[in-house]
């Protein structure tokens, strides 16, 4: 740190004490005060209702990041920043790439004339863009995944294919022992998702970030 920042080093556990307290147990046990506190655990794939990710056939962004071997076709679930830039890594790796999602156009929390030059680009690239699609089935078969879609309009297609990702955003991590249980916690993950509200910052871009920097901190 290079601006008088301080860190508390150690394994163990922090607590919301209120009234702008923070209790640090394990490690270097101590109370530490603030007018502000940040909850920055990072953020983990969401899931979604009737799609089980068995992490090997279906995966997330995670799985994806490691896979040992290209796909010869991926259908990705879902078309925010993730799903479109894993869509992108993928046909440039000469997959056969299919992005499915629900809303009616690409990147739906972006402008319309983003939507539509990424739909133009996609296209042109080779990749197939199914929008105003619901994904009603996902089901490993052996080495591949049979996806069953239906349009707005009501038709129904099924996909096969080697992989799918599921990609339909993130919510907050428990993975380093964080639970929302108590009022102050809430508190604080109201107030930080208020911040990006007034800011126009989305909120997993913040915990991204906070991923990030953990981690880069972590490994020195």
């Amino acid at each position: 740190f290079n601006n008088g920042e301080a860190s508390v080093g150690g394994l163990g556990s922090a607590r919301l004490a209120g009234n702008g307290t923070v209790v640090v147990s394990g490690g270097e046990n101590q109370e530490l005060t603030g007018k502000h506190i940040i909850v920055a655990t990072g953020s983990s794939p969401r899931s979604v209702p009737g799609i089980t990710v068995d992490h090997s056939r279906i995966i997330t962004s995670d799985e994806a990041i490691h896979l040992k071997e290209v796909p010869g076709s991926i259908v990705i679930m879902g078309s925010g920043a993730v799903g479109v830039e894993f869509a992108s890594i993928f046909n440039r790796f000469r997959s056969k790439v299919s992005v499915i999602e629900l809303l009616p156009r690409l990147v739906p929390v972006e402008d319309d004339a983003v939507s539509a030059e990424l739909a133009r680009s996609f296209k042109k690239q080779g990749i197939v863009s199914l929008v105003g699609t619901q994904v009603t089935k996902a089901e490993v078969n052996g080495n591949s995944v049979t996806i069953d879609a239906q349009a707005a309009d009501g038709k129904s297609q099924s996909i096969t294919t080697d992989r799918a990702i599921l990609a339909v955003g993130t919510a907050r991590s428990t993975r380093y022992g964080y639970r929302e249980a108590s009022p102050d916690t809430l508190t604080a993950i109201a107030a930080i998702e208020g911040v990006c509200q007034r800011h126009g910052v989305p909120l997993a871009a913040v915990e991204a970030y906070a991923r990030w920097t953990y981690e880069v901190g972590t490994r020195g």
